[in-house]
């Protein structure tokens, strides 16, 4: 009698200690796609000539009242660029062209003003800011820039994403509130009220927010999640209101997965960089159309951006750090990869003045297009298509 009530327990014990993320299953129709690309991490094929063509820059130029330190995020809508700088809290509009069209709110305390901007998304004719230190998401008419109203919300985040006009996933990142507890995504609908959250964590060890991998990720019409050091891809069903797996790739080994859930012991402790320990996590990039994936992932700390098929499952690799080349030091990552396999980065005029004074300029690809470039507060848009692989 014993024995079976050990069985019992047994099976308990072990149901409950099921990994978060499998709760997360395929649909009925749907297979995964295996992302195989550990035998190639970090091996660098070539520049920026060997990967891309048809190079394109667009110049914005800026007023001479605005200041930016670095653009985090783009989004095109409807003919106009808005462009995020997350450290200054700056929402700055351009049309195709370059030309500025202003700035969206205001810091402050005011109507329409914020405290500070975490992030932002755009529905029809809507920008809607998400600030956690007002607590509140911010509505303006992209027409004319004007501020729409406010809603009160309850919880902190790290990113957000907008599913229609009322629905708004945010990534919570790490960061509890009575209002999320201990979980990781949150939907919710601000007409209706209706919320459900996603991805638990142990918060006693996982007890930190982690700005370099993990992500959420609108491509078209689709939201993809990743947790930080994981290895797996989920796709969100907007009807069932739950996450599916779409992608895994193999470069997460067995070290990660044992120790990546304590962030003091995994990030602090030093085993993040150890080369003995052979880390390889997903960063914090995802950007995808029908052909490829663009992502960024950390080999033994060190950042890489990775181009994959989904044709012919091939893989190719660059990063910043490429000897024979520099022009991926004069970027930022990748920000928008559109249906016409073009991948779209953002420089401005104080790098490339900097790598001009160094003299590496003319040695780097973007050197003769940027020769007779002199403005001295620009953002230069870099419009380049992955060549076939």
């Amino acid at each position: 009698m014993l024995r079976g009530y050990f069985i019992i327990f047994l099976f308990y014990y072990l149901a409950s200690c099921k990994s978060p993320n499998e709760q997360y299953y395929l649909k009925d129709d749907q297979l995964f796609h295996q992302v195989s690309i550990r035998d190639k991490l970090g091996q660098e094929e070539g520049g920026l000539q060997e990967l891309f063509y048809d190079l394109m820059v667009t110049e914005f130029v800026l007023p001479d009242s605005i200041l930016v330190s670095q653009i985090d995020k783009i989004i095109l809508h409807k003919q106009k660029f808005i462009l995020f700088d997350k450290n200054l809290s700056l929402l700055l509009v351009f049309d195709p062209n370059g030309y500025f069209i202003g700035k969206i709110g205001e810091l402050g305390l005011g109507p329409g003003q914020y405290q500070g901007i975490k992030d932002f998304s755009v529905w029809e004719d809507t920008l809607t800011i998400f600030s956690t230190a007002d607590l509140r998401l911010f509505q303006y008419s992209l027409s004319d820039l004007e501020f729409l109203g406010s809603y009160k919300i309850e919880f902190f985040g790290n990113s957000m994403i907008q599913l229609s006009d009322n629905e708004f996933m945010f990534y919570i990142n790490h960061n509890p509130s009575d209002f999320v507890k201990d979980k990781n995504v949150l939907y919710y609908n601000i007409s209706t009220g209706e919320t459900k959250t996603f991805f638990p964590y142990d918060h006693s060890k996982s007890n930190a927010i982690i700005p370099f991998s993990g992500f959420i990720s609108k491509q078209g019409n689709e939201v993809y999640f990743s947790l930080p050091f994981d290895d797996k891809v989920y796709v969100f069903d907007q009807e069932k209101l739950d996450f599916f797996l779409k992608y895994k790739t193999d470069n997460v080994n067995d070290f990660v997965f044992a120790n990546r859930g304590d962030f003091q012991k995994f990030l602090f402790g030093g085993l993040f960089q150890d080369p003995a320990n052979g880390v390889s996590v997903l960063g914090n990039v995802f950007l995808k159309n029908d052909n490829y994936l663009v992502f960024s992932y950390y080999l033994n700390g060190r950042l890489y951006y990775g181009i994959y098929s989904l044709v012919s499952n091939g893989f190719k690799t660059f990063s910043k750090g490429f000897e024979n080349d520099i022009s991926f030091k004069l970027v930022g990552d990748p920000m928008i990869l559109n249906t016409e396999n073009e991948l779209i980065f953002i420089s401005n005029s104080e790098t490339i003045e900097y790598f001009r004074k160094q003299g590496e300029m003319e040695e780097s690809f973007f050197g003769k297009m940027f020769k007779d470039i002199d403005s001295v507060n620009s953002l230069y848009l870099l419009k380049m298509k992955i060549k076939p692989f």
